[in-house]
């Protein structure tokens, strides 16, 4: 598959699928657009009527976080990993859709490229910080892309800057390791969420960063699907712990993300 083709696929596995409308309880009619666009995007051989029923469910399930990753539509996702790309190229890129928009989108494959993303996060959060006379966070959104046979999964992070503040997490942080089973992060994540509408999940190193904004994704769904969401989305802000020193130096940093839902 040429780069272009691959990069194409990804687009409408990920992006795609999240980009919906964003009107509580889409309709028929909004159902319909998006059983076309999904339809036309189908591989070759797939039955249209299993696509039209996949998105018209898909449309039902998660209308309440299209707001969040509707920048990609309308401007275009910025695209990185799995291999090195250029990082202050990519924070002034996001620094000045979320001037222009107050919104911005990536499209993010790897492990390490993801690690590299949420560091320019930090970076644009703080350079933006500096523009407001009220200080706001940089709440991003993760969306599973469709699963690939040519290569890792891509994860869609939809940016929006916010200027509540998550309430402080109750209980002790969830924590992701190596050996830590995303699926019981994500039902620990819905369960917390549906109790005290705030969660914490720490961790430290790439992989359980990437495997983090997973579970975050897998949860979003389970409270979708139950309706618990309602119009809002499940999303995230990030704290990095200061760097180990002395004796420590050289390992993981270690991370914070707090899940909260956000109104679109």
């Amino acid at each position: 598959m040429s780069a272009a083709a691959a990069r194409l696929a990804m687009w409408r596995g990920c992006v795609g699928r999240a980009l919906l409308p964003r009107h509580r309880g889409a309709g028929p009619a909004a159902a319909a657009a998006a059983a076309r666009l999904l339809r036309a995007a189908a591989a070759p051989g797939r039955r249209a009527a299993s696509t039209e029923a996949a998105a018209v469910g898909f449309v039902e399930r998660t209308a309440a976080t299209a707001s969040a990753t509707r920048a990609a539509s309308e401007r275009g996702a910025l695209h990185v990993g799995p291999a090195g790309f250029d990082t202050e190229k990519l924070a002034r890129d996001m620094a000045e859709r979320l001037r222009a928009h107050g919104e911005a989108a990536v499209v993010v494959v790897g492990t390490n490229a993801t690690q590299e993303v949420l560091r320019v996060v930090e970076n644009v959060e703080a350079d933006l910080r500096s523009d407001e006379a009220e200080e706001k966070l940089l709440a991003f959104i993760p969306t599973l892309g469709a699963m690939r046979e040519d290569g890792p999964r891509a994860l869609c992070l939809g940016f929006k800057l916010v200027a509540r503040v998550p309430a402080t997490a109750a209980g002790s942080p969830l924590t992701m390791a190596k050996t830590t089973n995303v699926g019981k992060v994500a039902g620990a994540i819905a369960e917390r969420i549906r109790a005290d509408s705030v969660v914490a999940v720490r961790g430290a190193g790439a992989t359980n960063q990437r495997q983090a904004l997973k579970a975050t994704a897998i949860a979003r769904e389970f409270l979708t699907e139950r309706g618990d969401l309602k119009d809002q989305a499940l999303a995230l802000v990030l704290r990095f712990d200061a760097a180990p020193a002395g004796e420590l130096r050289g390992l993981p940093r270690s991370w914070l993300l707090t899940a909260f839902p956000l109104r679109g």
